[in-house]
């Protein structure tokens, strides 16, 4: 393949994605967004994306696809530097968005410093109201983080 072709090829992804995430964040139409959000999802790993979906993750307009959105913000990124981001959504959003952030936590494992684990107990200590649903959630996650805090 010829440098320009290359070239061209660069140019047309960083426009596809582009037109993506302003076609899914400005449409009404509910289908469009959500074959869009889909196929941005499964064809681009793009770091453009991850502020994306950390913005969208917390919008009202996507209120049902949130949990989506966190299970890509795993697939994307380690996300060594979203705890704090993490645990907030474990505390603060509905069963399905703070599982998919447990999950994260757990099953990717990312290294964690000791500034971002005490952050992170923090956000849990001042969050008392969480829903019942979610305790064995929050539960387990304080008790992971003061284990590797001890570490």
């Amino acid at each position: 393949m010829k440098e320009k072709e290359l070239t061209d090829l660069i140019i047309q992804k960083e426009d596809c994605v582009t037109t993506l995430i302003n076609l899914i964040e400005k449409t009404s139409n509910e289908e469009v967004r959500k074959k869009s959000l889909f196929y941005l999802i499964d064809n681009f790993k793009d770091d453009r994306i991850i502020p994306f979906l950390k913005k969208n993750i917390l919008s009202e307009k996507f209120r049902n696809k949130n949990a989506i959105f966190v299970y890509a913000l795993g697939e994307y990124s380690n996300c060594r530097n979203e705890l704090d981001f993490l645990v907030n959504l474990i505390v603060t959003q509905d069963y399905h968005v703070a599982m998919n952030a447990y999950n994260i936590i757990g099953d990717y494992y990312p290294e964690f410093d000791k500034i971002q684990l005490k952050n992170a107990l923090k956000i849990i200590k001042d969050n008392k109201n969480s829903l019942k649903e979610k305790e064995e959630f929050i539960k387990n996650v304080k008790t992971f983080i003061e284990n590797e805090l001890e570490d």
